[in-house]
């Protein structure tokens, strides 16, 4: 909520007080009362979205720690295996590096390189002990972290209007 949107619904709550400090002079049948009714309604509405709007960026904030975590161990356990298959072919082990920088950005990078490459070296991987699935694993959990991003883009870009 901006800072505009709090001063309004502090007025709008003023008027709903006065409304109820005053409602001998405003009795519920009258086109005052019912404006005061109106305007008590909005507020509620206000307050319950607003309470609904942090209970969801919570859990999303939650999810995209929990999806960051799964990437990240998930490409742990590609470089670790790269480590074996490096035994065998040279130069691999530089393939499959975990990123250097913490940002989220350099993680999705880093994880769509290792799906790229990992796509021709599957069933070394898979003979080292990775689950067959661990490809689209990894790319369900990316997409994911994509979808996250992008829905916190668009509450951004709503918010601007």
């Amino acid at each position: 909520m901006t800072k505009e949107e709090r001063v309004r619904l502090e007025m709008f709550k003023r008027v709903t007080t006065f409304g109820a400090a005053n409602s001998g002079l405003f009795p519920e049948g009258t086109p005052g009362g019912e404006a005061f009714a109106i305007v008590g309604q909005a507020v509620e509405a206000i307050e319950a979205h607003t309470v609904a709007k942090l209970s969801a960026s919570s859990e999303a904030r939650k999810e995209a720690a929990r999806t960051r975590a799964n990437i990240r161990e998930q490409m742990k356990a590609i470089t670790l295996t790269a480590r074996g298959v490096a035994i065998v072919e040279d130069g691999i082990k530089k393939t499959f590096k975990m990123p250097t920088r913490h940002s989220d950005g350099a993680l999705l990078d880093v994880a769509r390189k290792f799906l790229d490459n990992a796509k021709a070296q599957k069933a070394k991987f898979v003979r080292l002990g990775l689950p067959a699935t661990f490809l689209d694993d990894l790319r369900t959990h990316v997409a994911a972290l994509e979808k996250a991003f992008e829905h916190r883009r668009e509450g951004r870009r709503g918010r601007k209007l």
